[in-house]
């Protein structure tokens, strides 16, 4: 892990929560990491769709 970037766990019962009250039609992540977990996690269990986009180069920052 890079010194710059902290993991933090997203508190995933109250995204789920919110997302519920919302009632969405599908949820967008934009992120790998944790919150992009817990995106795809209240997706599947809100039984909605979910889409993604990345714009990191995978490649380039694995070599660093």
């Amino acid at each position: 892990m890079l010194r710059d970037q902290p993991l933090t766990i997203p508190p995933l019962a109250e995204i789920l929560e919110w997302a519920d009250r919302q009632q969405l039609d599908a949820i967008h992540v934009h992120t790998p990491g944790p919150m992009g977990l817990c995106g795809w996690l209240v997706a599947k269990m809100l039984r909605v769709p979910v889409l993604g986009t990345y714009h990191t180069d995978f490649p380039q920052y694995v070599q660093k």
